[in-house]
């Protein structure tokens, strides 16, 4: 690396270890282009390519650094007992339920949050930065 720090070293609690996921969808900088993350009522939606960026995994692992306010997201195995499945939808989007994962860490979205950003560090953990988003609903009329 050159003497440079990672995108995002693992200074988070953990709620399990991974295969990497494939680099080969990412841009020179190592920001994923045209990846999209959205994040409402406890449930992360990612895109086709971001689903690809990380290896196409049936689950993965969820955890969150709770001082920077960044949830990481890494393929893993099925049988271990705190994966999320991660669940194929029509129109090419894949679904995570993390209804569990937000309220163990008092996580409560207020509304449809559109991630930017959304970038892959040399471990092969998928970063959404909750402090770095875009609301997407137009609220109550």
């Amino acid at each position: 690396m050159c003497g440079k720090a990672p995108l995002f070293r693992p200074t988070y609690s953990q709620i399990p270890a991974a295969t990497p996921p494939s680099l080969a969808c990412t841009t020179k900088t190592g920001r994923l282009s045209n990846k999209t993350a959205r994040f409402e009522r406890s449930v992360i939606y990612l895109n086709g390519r971001a689903y690809e960026a990380l290896g196409c995994p049936g689950s993965v692992e969820l955890i969150f650094d709770g001082n920077r306010r960044i949830i990481g997201v890494k393929p893993t195995d099925r049988r271990h007992s705190n994966a999320f499945p991660v669940v194929h939808h029509p129109y090419n989007y894949y679904r995570i339920s993390a209804a569990a994962f937000c309220q163990h860490f008092r996580i409560k979205p207020r509304a449809t949050m559109l991630f930017q950003n959304v970038d892959l560090d040399p471990e092969g953990v998928m970063t959404l930065d909750l402090m770095n988003t875009v609301t997407v609903t137009r609220g109550a009329r």
